[in-house]
């Protein structure tokens, strides 16, 4: 082989590669933005040994080779089609003819598929533009009539407002509530473009698990939209977080979004809030409390919603009784009173007796719409072993005040009894989140011997003292604020 001919081999010429990765670059930055330099070189080294194949020797052949990869994709030579019949070609000679050949028939067949894609899209008919459509929310106010406060201030709609800063975390400073199977909204919204489109628009919106529709006039200007419920929702809901509102009717290929989501909180309630929270309204932070930490998500009755309540002030907010003197922290007295519930949803006091957990019940479930009575029941008496709240099994609550422990024989006389106690009912059925817990399953004779040790002769070691009965029981003002 002559001293030429050598030059022309490329395996022999040790700056192609790098040459080549340059003008890569340059020409096809575009086609190689996803591929890190070795991959780059590896499409280089792999294009030499498949130009070697096809008789393509010269830097520039190879060069052209490459370029016909990055172009046209590196199955542009696929087996038997016409591209690899072209490089292949025995009766053409020269390389260079074979390569300019391939790359002529890889644009003809680009260009033909091309055109098949377009006979697949479209029509002879005339061309007709598609629907535009483009607006933003304006307002956004809840009905439902119930009175709401935050930060013990009346919430007053509307509930969003465009160009207003109303988060509050994840929920709204403008927060709303309403009664299970709700009333519905309005929205204002402004159709800035709106062609194409004739009559009605369906405008709907998800907020966690609800759904909120309406309709609107398909024509550009200000409109307000009546939204309902759809399915209307069953149960207890608490909802919070942005609404993206889309719009969508004939001759639209998809619903279309408005340009600015819409930030909102509602809360479903079973019935009007109790007459304690005026005349701000019910506590958004009472309703915040009980949907994320007691759990009444998708409760239907009364009955589950005092029950599940009873169980969380019981067991689940970490309090304690107070087993030295049995005293309140939260407020109320053994009839009732203020309740101090911004407090009590912190539990910011720890110790409590048997008044702060009746008004917790009371004022928890009026948070809700659901109404409690306030039971208070003097004498009472020892008490049978049950769960005393934060402390476990107990028949003697004031076991730190004597040095004695929790449980004691019955006729122990270092045993302890309450002298009076404070629970609620909903209806006949009794509710004590104090001891037990008893969750409204029982009416209050069932409650009194579930609870009572009527049996223990402790009762003739005190003057006047004798288990208390249903005749006792005095059914009082109960929570009268709360603060």
């Amino acid at each position: 082989m002559s001293g030429s001919s050598r030059k022309n081999i490329v395996a022999r010429q040790g700056g192609f590669e790098a040459r080549m990765l340059d003008h890569l670059r340059d020409r096809f930055a575009q086609h190689l933005t996803s591929l890190y330099e070795p991959a780059v070189r590896l499409l280089i080294r792999d294009g030499v040994a498949r130009a070697a194949a096809y008789r393509l020797i010269s830097e520039r052949d190879v060069c052209r080779f490459i370029e016909l990869l990055v172009e046209y994709g590196s199955d542009v030579d696929a087996p038997g089609g016409e591209v690899a019949a072209a490089l292949a070609n025995p009766s053409v000679a020269r390389g260079s003819t074979r390569l300019q050949r391939a790359i002529a028939q890889a644009w003809r067949n680009r260009q033909r598929l091309a055109k098949e894609q377009v006979r697949r899209n479209f029509t002879e008919q005339p061309a007709v533009l598609g629907a535009v459509l483009r607006g933003e929310a304006l307002s956004f106010t809840w009905d439902g009539g119930i009175k709401l406060a935050r930060a013990r201030a009346t919430v007053i709609g509307p509930h969003w407002q465009a160009g207003q800063m109303l988060e509050d975390g994840s929920g709204s400073i403008r927060p709303a509530a309403g009664l299970v199977g709700g009333a519905g909204a309005k929205l204002s919204l402004r159709l800035d473009e709106c062609s194409g489109i004739d009559g009605y628009l369906r405008v709907s919106g998800r907020l966690g698990g609800l759904k909120l529709e309406g309709r609107c006039p398909a024509r550009v200007g200000e409109h307000t939209v009546r939204l309902a419920f759809k399915p209307i929702p069953k149960g207890l809901q608490g909802v919070r977080g942005d609404v993206v509102w889309q719009l969508s009717g004939e001759g639209i290929d998809g619903p279309v979004a408005l340009d600015n989501p819409v930030r909102l909180e509602w809360y479903a309630l079973l019935g009007p809030p109790a007459s304690f929270f005026e005349p701000a309204g019910v506590w958004v932070e009472a309703l915040r409390f009980l949907y994320s930490q007691v759990g009444v998500g998708g409760l239907t009755t009364p009955a589950q919603v005092v029950a599940r309540i009873a169980r969380f002030c019981h067991g689940e907010h970490g309090l304690r009784y107070d087993t030295f003197h049995g005293a309140p922290a939260y407020g109320c007295s053994g009839t009732g009173g203020a309740f101090q519930l911004s407090a009590y949803l912190t539990a910011a006091k720890p110790v409590v007796n048997c008044y702060d957990q009746a008004g917790a019940v009371q004022t928890l479930s009026g948070s809700l719409g659901v109404a409690t009575d306030w039971l208070y029941l003097r004498p009472y008496g020892f008490i049978h072993t049950t769960q005393l709240v934060g402390v476990g099994d107990c028949n003697n609550p004031f076991f730190s005040n004597n040095a004695s422990s929790p449980t004691l024989g019955v006729n122990d006389r270092r045993r302890t009894a309450f002298a009076n106690h404070a629970f609620a009912s909903l209806g006949s059925a009794v509710l004590d989140a104090c001891a037990g817990p008893h969750t409204a399953t029982e009416d209050r004779n069932q409650y009194i011997d579930a609870a009572i040790d009527a049996a223990t002769t402790l009762y003739g070691s005190y003057a006047n003292f004798r288990p208390g009965s249903v005749a006792d029981i005095l059914q009082a003002d109960g929570v009268s604020k709360v603060v």
